[in-house]
């Protein structure tokens, strides 16, 4: 929304490949009646990270515009009862629910057993299976899977770091998250790193490939799929070489 607004002030005879929020609204009339009783959506993210709050915020806002039911609260606050089914702190049952919280992190509360004995009454979004497709060892298996691609970098897997090596490549955790825990390394000299709390998972080795430089600004380009359908595009620009959760995020427009 905010890099729409953007261009509506700069100008508003332009476009950009932004149909997001629209694409989201849309879609969450179309799941709505595939919800588990009771029919609420309930949205949850943890207490300590005001970005995540404000994204789930921001997703509970367009589910009441929606017309759904909704509801909010911490990850903390998810209880099990005597039934080992999920409920919330005032006693009533969780049938959906969204979570932005990483599965990694899920499988290990207390709870996070119950996840597949109580897929017949809470509906997790998204699917406890997508944890398979977002960490990083998804590179390697790609990479394995087409060999010969050329969008495709090669990548493999090592349990522990590896000392600094010819060529060029870049070493991330399996879990890392925002560019936490990188080294960047070209022909045995250490280009840039980042500092982080992951590693003990492992990592996966990929080859550099180097990103355009625009007077020191270095773009990465994100695309949302929505229902299965490109909905928008968002530009990350970092002044160094890796992005991280600071990075500068830069609006867009087509001549």
């Amino acid at each position: 929304m905010i890099q729409w607004y953007w261009l509506q002030d700069y100008d508003s005879k332009l476009d950009q490949f932004n149909s997001i929020h629209e694409k989201l609204l849309a879609h969450m009339k179309v799941c709505a009646p595939y919800f588990y009783e009771p029919k609420m959506l309930t949205f949850a993210c943890a207490g300590d990270n005001v970005e995540d709050l404000m994204t789930t915020k921001y997703l509970q806002d367009i589910a009441n515009q929606a017309g759904l039911k909704t509801d909010f609260l911490y990850m903390n606050d998810i209880g099990m009862d005597d039934r080992n089914e999920f409920y919330k702190t005032d006693g009533t049952p969780i049938g959906n629910i969204f979570k932005l919280y990483p599965y990694e992190w899920l499988f290990h509360e207390e709870f996070g057993k119950y996840l597949p004995t109580t897929r017949e009454t809470t509906m997790w979004i998204e699917p406890a299976y997508k944890a398979l497709w977002s960490n990083k060892m998804l590179l390697v298996y790609l990479h394995e899977l087409f060999p010969d691609s050329p969008y495709i970098l090669p990548a493999a897997y090592r349990a522990t770091e590896v000392v600094y090596q010819p060529g060029a490549y870049v070493q991330k955790p399996v879990f890392s998250r925002e560019g936490a825990n990188v080294r960047i390394v070209k022909n045995s000299e250490l280009l840039e790193q980042t500092g982080g709390e992951y590693g003990s998972e492992g990592y996966v080795i990929q080859d550099y490939a180097e990103l355009p430089d625009f007077d020191g600004n270095h773009p990465v380009i994100g695309s949302w799929l929505i229902g299965g359908v490109p909905a928008g595009m968002g530009i990350r620009e970092s002044s160094g070489l890796i992005t991280k959760n600071t990075s500068r995020f830069v609006p867009h427009f087509f001549r």
